[in-house]
């Protein structure tokens, strides 16, 4: 059955369950900019990089200040490891502790100040689940720059963070506990409290081992000789991995070794296809089903069993996915607008170069990247798609959605995903296995998928995917994932706030995309927040000592070829379609 029939079933199955569901999408029409201290901003004068900011604004992208705090501490199931652990631990170096603002600020989390959802003030992103920690949507989705010691917040901007160098000095931290005596004691009196003892601390050392063994399992997995480095991470490939690791165990799993910057989620919901691949509609359950697997890569569980009937496939699987909170968490997203460069605080934009750029914009852009209301309530987009050999974009995530292949393990011998006669074999595409995992979870979780089903019809986004616009490969019977070996162009608005570019972050400003690929910079800094709002990007000399990771475009994965359109402009001309982009 074709992927465009897949998700249409879906709707039908949740529908004829008949199920009521309540939800209070709050929400707060259009609001002026909010006070910083209102979301719980704090300054970092002299961060690990020595990046300053002495005060914090948030630009108008129609949302509140509660809007912006229910988005960053609102769970969607994510279990890193326990909570206690987490707020307790020491860094290696000394008594501090890991969660220390500045401390986290190295891996660029976002520093927050302790507030009602967020008690202990920790970093913008990361929040208790139960009794766990774990990722947020806001964790990779929000951002800040940093302008002459102004910090300019973007929800739902892509994130800078290093999550590798996060997760692997995460590793050495419980082992460095686990090795000092005295440290650990100190972490013990700390979880322990009142009810700390000798039994106490033995049953905590077992147990924090246990951590230890699988936060190693987890980093040897997804080991890549291709750093993800800051502002990018392979998520789809780390998706993958952890789907083989529910199915099959540690033994199995895939090189994460195409990093793609983390998108910017205006607009998301508006989209008729989404991710960079165009892997999944936002039609009928679609969205849920997207965000339920991208759950299930940062530690989200799920506990997965052979189906072998329909009785037992409409069961779906039980998991930790908060699936009510990720329907609201997709409305609340709905109203979010795009940033526009703000001129109170960056340099003005030039109108008259922007007027020319904006006939450069409409002969070389728009065929791609089609323009938008930013703040018309009922926008939607089709997707363009475009196959990689006619981007000319490096092709290693593409090529691996579509090849990965991997041992289906207990998903042996039960029904792939709604399909009544049709079964999995030893070994399937991971595309399929992951798909059938979110759907299981979407299956288990009946009023929030029939919820996300009415909404898609109400909004727009319909019961039955559309077709992909552009140019690009055709799925087939054969070849059903055929059309994920393309990248979308989607519209530009807000784009100056998304650096670094392409979809692996191999381009560092807007300038430098406009430039023929020869002399695109090999190499660059990424990780620092301050802002270059003449090439439009972050400020990135590899020469810059405090520079945190530096981007080699050698390497497999990081290629900054293709996307060759208007790299024949003139200098000249460049410089004033720079300054429309600016303005979008």
């Amino acid at each position: 059955m074709k992927r465009s029939l897949l998700f249409c079933s879906l709707a039908m199955v949740i529908l004829l369950n008949g199920c009521s569901y309540f939800m209070n999408n709050g929400g707060s029409g259009n609001n002026p900019p909010s006070a910083p201290e209102d979301r719980g901003a704090i300054t970092l004068q002299n961060d690990w990089y020595g990046d300053r900011a002495d005060q914090i604004v948030y630009l108008d992208q129609n949302w509140s200040a509660y809007d912006s705090l229910w988005f960053y501490y609102t769970s969607q199931g994510s279990e890193l490891l326990s909570y206690d652990y987490f707020i307790n631990l020491e860094q290696l170096d000394g008594v501090s502790l890991l969660s220390d603002p500045r401390n986290m600020a190295r891996f660029r989390f976002i520093p927050q100040r302790p507030t009602q959802n967020n008690p202990d003030g920790l970093p913008l992103g990361i929040v208790r689940n139960k009794n766990y920690v774990g990722f947020t949507c806001a964790a990779c989705h929000t951002n800040q720059l940093n302008y002459k010691g102004t910090g300019i917040r973007i929800d739902g901007g892509p994130t800078l963070a290093n999550l590798l160098e996060f997760l692997t000095v995460l590793e050495k931290t419980i082992e460095g506990t686990l090795q000092d005596r005295a440290k650990f004691d100190r972490f013990a009196h700390r979880v322990l409290g009142e009810f700390y003892s000798e039994d106490g601390k033995s049953a905590l050392k077992a147990d924090l081992t246990e951590t230890l063994t699988e936060m190693s399992i987890y980093n040897r997995r997804n080991f890549s000789e291709t750093q993800d480095g800051f502002a990018r991470i392979d998520a789809i490939g780390r998706i993958f991995n952890q789907a083989i690791k529910v199915t099959s165990g540690d033994d199995v799993s895939l090189s994460p070794n195409a990093p793609a910057s983390y998108p910017f989620i205006w607009d998301t919901p508006q989209h008729d296809w989404v991710q960079w691949i165009g892997l999944i509609p936002n039609a009928a359950a679609g969205s849920l089903a997207r965000n339920a697997g991208e759950v299930i890569g940062v530690f989200g569980k799920v506990k997965v069993e052979k189906q072998d009937s329909i009785v037992k496939k409409l069961h779906g699987y039980d998991s930790s996915v908060e699936a009510k909170n990720l329907v609201e968490l997709e409305e609340w997203v709905r109203r979010l607008e795009s940033p526009q460069w703000p001129e109170n605080i960056l340099p003005e934009i030039d109108d008259s170069k922007a007027r020319q750029g904006e006939v450069l914009y409409q002969k070389k852009c728009i065929s791609c990247h089609h323009l938008i209301n930013r703040s018309d309530p009922k926008r939607l987009i089709r997707a363009q798609m475009y196959g990689v050999d006619l981007v000319g974009t490096d092709k290693t995530a593409a090529h691996n959605a579509v090849t990965a292949v991997a041992p289906t393990g207990i998903l042996e011998g039960g029904l792939l995903p709604l399909k009544k006669d049709e079964f999995f074999g030893p070994k399937a595409p991971v595309a399929l296995i992951t798909r059938d995992l979110s759907l299981g979870v979407v299956t288990r979780n009946k009023e929030a998928a029939l919820a996300s089903v009415i909404l898609a019809k109400k909004n727009g986004n319909g019961l039955k995917p559309l077709p992909k616009q552009g140019k690009h490969p055709e799925d087939t019977e054969q070849n059903p994932f055929a059309s994920l070996m393309s990248y979308k162009a989607r519209p530009l608005n807000g784009i100056w706030a998304t650096a670094p570019f392409l979809h692996n972050g191999s381009v560092p400003t807007l300038y430098d995309l406009l430039l023929p690929v020869n002399e695109r910079p090999k190499t660059f800094g990424v990780g620092l927040r301050e802002f270059d709002p003449v090439k439009v990007g972050y400020l990135n000399d590899v020469k810059n000592p405090n520079m945190p990771f530096i981007f080699d475009t050698t390497k497999p994965g990081n290629s900054n070829s293709g996307h060759l359109y208007g790299v024949d402009l003139t200098e000249a001309e460049r410089w004033v379609l720079l300054e429309y982009l600016k303005s979008l």
